[in-house]
């Protein structure tokens, strides 16, 4: 799964770097630990939710307030590694410092679970969050050099070049996806990272990563207040986020074309002309049940999230591909038969789904 490949990378890269800036950079196991295990706890916290949604067939994960315990309780052991390491609740303000005893922990508990909550909504448009992280970690990069702080520096710039690696592949028409495996887990870096690459800044130098991501946070803080007004739950989803009003405005696909192979595309043709026509915002990819089944799941799942509201699916010959999305979905799937030489066998694949897999089969190469 991409979301995986993104927290190996990154965690892979940095300790190849370990080995051979060792002589230059000073690494201690303590301060490692401390940066990636609430990192990997964040992310094993997406993943439960992505598999949840999954297995459920729903966009229903983790439930919001069990989610929180679990952000706080991993919260809560990376504030106790600071403590072991800094021995420090104080708050640098203005150059004068303000011991705030417990309540720094407090703070600091809710401000890194909020914050990577915040940072999450705002993968739901593609590309947004890759490029949102890019300019986070670039800043903190670039402040951590100028306060020395080489080693907060080398995770932003092997994050960064994971991220763009990832968004050649995430840009509108994407082919990977992030999920909330990867969103928390970049979340959650930005926040910690922060924290640690101004920890011997001024207090308005720490607020200044919370101005970079100053618009996930008002999602957030709009999105409760938005809530409370209407008298939900503030942990009940809906569809008025930023990315959602993006979403309206056509800044990404409506409808997703996937073909069993590249051969297929002459099918396609005429319905490509036609969208494109109507200016209907659309995307296209290749993907095949048989030989790319992991990909194909991983586009299916994600594709409701994502504000498509139709797909189209071409395939000959032993053409499950419309039926095998459709079953990971409830999105409307549209069923093209590729003409073969087997003639009629890519029809009656896709136009016979078991009970509950719904295909909407239209004739050969139509």
């Amino acid at each position: 799964m991409t979301q995986f490949l993104i927290i190996f990378n990154i965690i892979a890269i940095y300790l190849v770097f370990k080995i051979i800036l060792k002589p230059y950079i000073s690494f201690d196991l303590l301060n490692a630990f401390m940066i990636f295990f609430p990192f990997v706890m964040f992310g094993l916290i997406g993943f439960i939710d992505d598999y949840l949604i999954m297995k459920k067939k729903t966009n229903e994960g983790i439930k919001p307030l069990y989610k929180f315990l679990l952000e706080l309780f991993t919260s809560a052991i990376f504030y106790l590694v600071y403590l072991i390491i800094f021995n420090d609740n104080r708050l640098n303000f203005f150059g004068i410092y303000v011991d705030l005893g417990f309540m720094y922990g407090v703070l600091l508990l809710f401000m890194l679970s909020g914050f990577t909550n915040a940072t999450n909504f705002t993968d739901g448009l593609d590309g947004l969050f890759g490029l949102n992280g890019i300019i986070s970690f670039l800043f903190i990069g670039i402040y951590s050099y100028y306060l020395s702080n080489y080693h907060v520096l080398l995770v932003c710039l092997i994050t960064i070049f994971v991220l763009i690696s990832f968004l050649v592949f995430n840009l509108p028409k994407a082919s990977l996806f992030m999920g909330d495996t990867g969103s928390m887990f970049l979340g959650y870096m930005i926040s910690v990272i922060a924290l640690l690459g101004f920890k011997t800044a001024t207090f308005t130098s720490f607020l200044i990563p919370m101005l970079i991501m100053f618009i996930p946070i008002l999602d957030t803080l709009l999105a409760i207040l938005r809530r409370m007004i209407k008298g939900e739950s503030i942990g009940t989803p809906d569809k008025e986020h930023f990315h959602h009003q993006l979403l309206k405005l056509k800044f990404s696909p409506r409808v997703s074309i996937i073909m069993g192979s590249t051969s297929d595309l002459p099918v396609l043709e005429s319905g490509i002309k036609f969208l494109d026509e109507m200016g209907i915002p659309f995307e296209m990819n290749a993907l095949s049940a048989h030989r790319t089944p992991e990909l194909v799941e991983e586009f299916a799942r994600n594709a409701q999230a994502r504000g498509i509201k139709v797909i189209i699916a071409a395939a000959g010959m032993a053409a499950h591909l419309p039926g095998v999305i459709a079953a990971m979905t409830p999105i409307p799937v549209i069923g093209i038969p590729v003409r073969t030489a087997m003639e009629m066998d890519a029809l009656f694949s896709i136009v016979q789904m078991p009970p509950g897999i719904q295909v909407a089969t239209v004739g050969i190469n139509a």
